[in-house]
């Protein structure tokens, strides 16, 4: 009983968390969101993922990438959410 019960909070606890595709900017820069709802993730947390998947992003074509601005915004209350947003570039 307590495995399932663990496996359920587990299941639920990661539907919380939204990620975005890395996405077109202007000027040829990218945008990567990282979002979470349940209050496990810091703004911290969140964008050193993002950073990461932009990293994969330009690795993937071979080049190195360049953060230019990050955004983040904590989870003030429930219903809200902590979000990190990262621009970037690969050189």
């Amino acid at each position: 009983m307590r495995h399932l019960t663990l496996a359920i909070a587990a299941a639920t606890l990661v539907g919380c968390a939204t990620n975005t595709d890395v996405r077109p900017a202007t000027d040829g820069n990218y945008t990567v969101m990282r979002e979470d709802r349940g209050f496990l993730l810091s703004t911290a947390e969140l964008k050193n993922q993002a950073i990461g998947e932009a990293s994969s992003y330009c690795s993937a074509k071979k080049m190195q990438v360049k953060v230019i601005d990050v955004k983040e915004i904590p989870q003030v209350a429930v219903g809200s959410s902590a979000k990190a947003e990262v621009l970037f570039t690969c050189q």
